[in-house]
């Protein structure tokens, strides 16, 4: 079973949903197949690693395509990318592509930052981040940046909608996609892959997680640690369930620390995307708002 995911990855710029100065710059780097170092960052399933694969496609490049966050390490950048852009190539370009480069450790950007200025004669870097200030300054000072907002709610249900219909999906009920984005946004791919996953034989059903964040904002006011790490998995949407609480932090009665619990909130949720495991970093964050209530 092919992954929606990939099968629907746009591969024109033409049919990733941007502002019309950001497309008018990236056809200007493959009409003329010249490209600085590039830094895409924003929000989760913007379209950044899209346009990148876009790029790399239409350039006359040799690629090394990495995922930094499962090779992240300083032993990474000294061994397979200096091997790569040091060695020689038939190409006009060598381009190092790494997705997800805010999880690089420090000593890895440094040597990274490195590697841009010493082989930038045939060598360029495009690297994604969600979170651009994961990235040294020096690497930003030398990449051309473009940052990416959230897609609107309306365009990301279009763009699910218009799956389905590929897909020959009965949908029964709109409101269910609609709840479908609201509980993934901003995340795209999120939204594409629970799609795909809530179709059975032919027909989308989807039942909305906000029952259960409620029911864990409850459980919060009670301080009822137990049972909220019960209904805790690996499965579920954290990023949604972060919002949630985000959204609904008056409601959990810490009265004039409302400040505090917000910051507590946006700071486990910055490591959300980096812990090793996000059941304990969820744990770690209620305990330290039970502590405002």
């Amino acid at each position: 079973m092919e992954l929606w995911i990939e099968k629907y990855r746009p591969r024109k710029l033409d049919n990733v949903i941007m502002s019309d100065e950001y497309r008018k710059r990236f056809k200007e780097f493959i009409a003329t197949g010249e490209i600085p170092h590039l830094l895409l960052h924003g929000a989760v399933g913007s379209g950044k690693t899209s346009i990148a694969k876009i790029l790399l496609q239409e350039l006359d490049a040799t690629i090394l395509e990495m995922n930094a966050s499962d090779e992240r390490g300083l032993d990474v950048i000294r061994n397979k990318i200096k091997s790569f852009v040091s060695s020689q190539s038939f190409n006009k370009w060598k381009v190092v592509f790494l997705d997800e480069a805010d999880a690089l450790t420090a000593d890895a950007q440094f040597a990274l930052r490195n590697m841009m200025e010493t082989f930038s004669k045939k060598s360029r870097f495009i690297l994604t981040a969600n979170y651009v200030e994961k990235i040294i300054e020096p690497i930003q000072s030398r990449c051309t940046m473009f940052e990416f907002s959230a897609l609107p709610k309306k365009d990301i249900v279009h763009i699910a909608k218009h799956i389905m219909e590929e897909e020959s999906i009965v949908v029964q009920d709109i409101e269910s996609l609609v709840v479908l984005v609201e509980d993934s946004y901003p995340d795209v791919r999120k939204v594409i892959n629970m799609a795909q996953y809530s179709s059975v034989d032919g027909i989308f059903i989807y039942e909305s997680h906000i029952g259960l964040y409620a029911e864990i904002m409850g459980l919060l006011k009670v301080k009822d640690l137990k049972q909220i790490r019960e209904r805790l998995s690996k499965s579920l949407n954290y990023t949604g369930l972060y919002r949630f609480l985000f959204d609904n932090a008056i409601e959990l009665g810490a009265k004039d620390k409302t400040g505090q619990v917000l910051l507590t909130i946006a700071e486990y949720m910055y490591r959300d995307s980096t812990v090793a495991d996000r059941e304990i970093n969820f744990a770690a964050c209620c305990l330290n708002i039970m502590s405002y209530i």
